[in-house]
């Protein structure tokens, strides 16, 4: 794939190229389903699932969250992908 196919998407304010991978397309990976609390933050999901906060936009990014204030629900489950 050459980058120019890569489509531009909006992160935060800021266009970039993105690529997302299927992780049902990666063989022996496993993805972890989490029911969050409502209003609960990303940074707070990574830090729970993974010990560092710095990686919300991971799981973010899987959930196809571009705008990092918007939380999940209680009623969404939400998938942790299998680095965590």
């Amino acid at each position: 794939m050459r980058r120019e196919d890569v489509p531009l998407v909006t992160w935060c304010g800021v266009k970039i190229r993105g690529v997302r991978i299927s992780f049902d397309l990666v063989p022996g990976t496993r993805v972890h389903w989490y029911r969050p609390m409502d209003g609960e933050p990303w940074d707070l999901i990574a830090w729970k699932h993974s010990g560092k906060e710095s990686l919300w936009y991971v799981i973010a990014d899987v959930n196809g969250v571009s705008d990092p204030f918007i939380f999940p629900k209680s009623t969404e489950r939400i998938a942790i992908p299998p680095i965590f």
